[in-house]
Parts: C-alpha cells; sequence; structure tokens
C-alpha cells in the first residue's frame, strides 16, 4: 500500500466514531500524564520528563471542544476523568 493511500484511510479512520475515541482516549490519558509532572516536587527536572502546562491546557481544550467522548463515556460510568476534573 502507498503512502498517500494509508494517509486517506488514516484520516479516514481519525474522523470516524471509533478513530475520535482514541484520539479522545489518547488525550485524557496525556492530559492525566502532564497533570502529574505538573504537581511533582520538581516539574522540570534536569534530566527528566518535563511539565508542560501550555500543551497541557491545549490538549484540554481539544478534548473539551472536538473530542470528548472518551471523557463523556467515563463520566456516564462515573469514572474520574479529566473534564470533570477540569470543573472542579
Amino acid at each position: 500500500m502507498n503512502a498517500t493511500k494509508e494517509r486517506v484511510q488514516a484520516i479516514d479512520f481519525a474522523n470516524s466514531a471509533r478513530g475520535k475515541y482514541i484520539i479522545s482516549q489518547a488525550l485524557n490519558y496525556a492530559i492525566k500524564h502532564l497533570r502529574e509532572l505538573e504537581n511533582r516536587e520538581n516539574p522540570y527536572p534536569k534530566n527528566g520528563e518535563h511539565a508542560e502546562p501550555s500543551n497541557r491546557k491545549d490538549m484540554e481544550f481539544l478534548e473539551v471542544n472536538v473530542f470528548p467522548l472518551y471523557a463523556v463515556t467515563k463520566e456516564a460510568s462515573h469514572e474520574s476523568n479529566t473534564i470533570q476534573e477540569e470543573t472542579k
């Protein structure tokens, strides 16, 4: 399969309900991870993963406004999710 055909398939998948769910889940996990980095004693260690508050905020914006499916699903099952945490 050539790269162009794979790209079209990937775009089609990303626009499908399943693709949106997967992107939403990835955003949810990434947001939680970045929050943990922000909340540790040293959010910007010399040798290690840095907290990235502006990236987390952009991810939250995307999650709330474009890809809420995973968080809404978790909310319906009464689990903690990033959208609920944001509104606390």
